[in-house]
């Protein structure tokens, strides 16, 4: 189908700012999707121990779990732009640092892996909330179930 067969078709994606926000929320969710992979073979191969594969991953979830009031709070009290924007820049800090640190040493400390899985998540629980608050704002009421259900579709895929 055709840009503009899409856009008849589902006319939310004539909004500039949608196909933005549809973009982002495609490709954060995977990045972060991909990176578990690169991360559980960079621990296996620093520590050789599931164990420590389990706590770099919880490391990562747990404060998904935590700061998603937060995020919450964040995406109400400031612009939600803004922080998906913070939270990109975490989750880019978070995987980019463990990337070039399981690169440089064969061996990274524990505690190193630990502490960027951290910050991966912190983004990762600052983002979503963000994201839903965001949506409503530049799509008009009339549109918004489509625009939702496109959007969770995209985020779903990435995932």
């Amino acid at each position: 189908m055709s840009r503009g067969g899409l856009i008849r078709r589902y006319p939310v994606l004539a909004i500039r700012d949608f196909r933005l926000l549809l973009g982002d929320r495609l490709i954060a969710p995977a990045s972060v999707g991909f990176s578990l992979v690169g991360v559980s073979f960079a621990v296996l191969r620093a520590t050789n121990s599931p164990v420590d594969l389990s706590y770099v991953l919880a490391a990562q979830i747990a404060p998904s779990l935590v700061f998603a009031l937060i995020g919450g709070v964040a995406a109400d009290r400031f612009p939600p732009q803004r922080v998906i924007v913070t939270a990109n820049l975490l989750m880019a800090f978070g995987e980019g640092t463990f990337g070039v640190l399981a690169l440089a040493s064969h061996h990274p400390p524990l505690w190193a892996m630990i502490g960027l899985e951290m910050v991966t998540g912190t983004g990762v629980a600052l983002f979503y909330p963000a994201s839903q608050a965001l949506l409503p704002r530049i799509v008009p009421a009339s549109m918004l179930q489509e625009a939702s259900a496109i959007s969770r579709l995209a985020m779903n895929t990435g995932q």
